[in-house]
């Protein structure tokens, strides 16, 4: 389940339209917990989005509540409709939440069953380390190992001892890092995206000199670049008339640093690296949290599980034989694939 999260619908439902999901009002609201489950006795860090059903970013909070109705955790949206809060689960307790935006509207369901075994990988960035702190809960006998992987290849490797380690990230190539807690056996118990900034990736400056401020169609251009010696320069032109300064802002650095290491489309991405302060690492970390987030589902493999289609060593043509056309051995065809049940 790599992409799986908790979701559920915030607004007013009218009894009197089909269970559907146009009856459900203005809110979506999506839950990630850190390092991918959520488990019981130990502190955790639970990220979340707001949307409305157009995609529309919400500003809000979102408050939990125990079974005696008490609220235990609150968080408030902080960028483009994500925010975080922080909980601590106990053993047979039902817990609740409640969505609460601008339009005043709320409403409140369970949450989602909450595991009593497993690990808990929390991160922050502190200068140029990493602080990873390793929570256990029914695991205490089994060993866990710590991996970090840059664009597909591994760049650490160690056992984990005690419940807290330490980083550094100049050692580590620039960019988003996938930090994977598994045991002996290759299960994964927790996984993590951060993001890698120790300034390996920085542009160096150019100089253009000779590009006018407006061009006529096919208009030829001499311009001269001033920069590195024997530098590699990508060079891309566009009409900024349609360019939209706001919402798709891209540039080479941004989309292959983020972008296409993470799910969905990234909104504004230029603003996580006009500067390197507390607000945009933040953003940057929460929104790693949300479409960086992912739960492995290992316990399902154990279960058996029927061959539906058997393995394509040469195409497979199945269908019925023709009546009418008997005589030429003409078959309807039909993909195998299309037999496959969801």
């Amino acid at each position: 389940e790599t992409f799986s999260c908790s979701s559920f619908f915030v607004g007013a439902f009218s009894s009197s339209l089909p269970m559907n999901f146009t009856a459900w009002a203005d809110a979506i609201v999506n839950l990630y917990p850190e390092g991918g489950d959520w488990i019981e006795g130990i502190p955790q860090r639970i990220a979340f989005e707001a949307n409305d059903p157009e995609g529309k970013h919400l500003q809000g909070e979102l408050v939990i509540y125990n079974s005696a109705k008490e609220p235990i955790a609150k968080g408030e949206t902080s960028h483009r409709g994500k925010g975080l809060l922080e909980i601590t689960a106990k053993q047979n307790e039902s817990y609740s939440a409640v969505f609460t935006w601008d339009k005043g509207e709320t409403n409140k369901i369970k949450l989602p069953t909450i595991r009593s075994k497993g690990t808990v990988m929390r991160v922050d960035q502190r200068d140029n380390e990493f602080l990873i702190r390793v929570g256990k809960n029914g695991m205490d006998e089994i060993p866990l190992g710590l991996t970090i992987m840059n664009h597909g290849s591994l760049n650490h490797y160690q056992e984990v001892k005690g419940d807290s380690i330490i980083i550094d990230t100049d050692k580590l190539p620039e960019g988003i890092a996938q930090l994977t807690l598994y045991d002996a056996m290759g299960r994964i118990w927790a996984d993590r995206m951060v993001f890698v900034s120790n300034g390996k990736s920085k542009n160096k400056d150019i100089l253009i000199k000779g590009m006018p401020q407006k061009c006529t169609p096919f208009m030829p251009v001499n311009i001269k670049l001033e920069g590195e010696p024997n530098a590699e320069v990508s060079i891309a032109i566009r009409d900024e008339a349609l360019a939209d300064p706001v919402y798709d802002n891209g540039s080479l650095l941004t989309e292959m640093l983020l972008s296409s290491q993470i799910k969905g489309f990234v909104e504004n991405p230029r603003y996580y690296f006009e500067k390197d302060d507390d607000e945009r690492r933040k953003a940057l970390d929460l929104l790693l949290m949300v479409q960086g987030w992912r739960r492995y589902r290992w316990e399902d493999m154990k279960e058996k599980f029927t061959v539906r289609e058997p393995f394509e060593i040469s195409p497979v043509i199945r269908g019925i034989e023709d009546q009418l056309y008997r005589h030429s051995h003409s078959y309807h065809a039909r993909s195998p694939c299309r037999e496959t049940k969801q």
